[in-house]
């Protein structure tokens, strides 16, 4: 059975398209981590080679 995909997954898209994709993978990381949590720039990289989320905003943005 598949792991459940984590919710931040969602959220760093959503910050991602409020900068209109003029944000770094980094500066999400920040944005998404706390003292109980921490999501590395790593993660969010992964999350958006494979989501297709550039491609995605450009489609929504042209």
């Amino acid at each position: 059975m598949a792991r459940q995909r984590s919710p931040d997954r969602n959220k760093a898209y959503e910050i991602l398209k409020e900068h209109n994709g003029d944000i770094t993978n980094r500066k999400i990381s920040e944005l998404l981590s706390t003292s109980e949590k921490t999501v590395s720039e790593k993660t969010v990289g992964g999350w958006k080679s494979k989501d297709g989320w550039i491609e995605q905003l450009n489609g929504v943005l042209q």
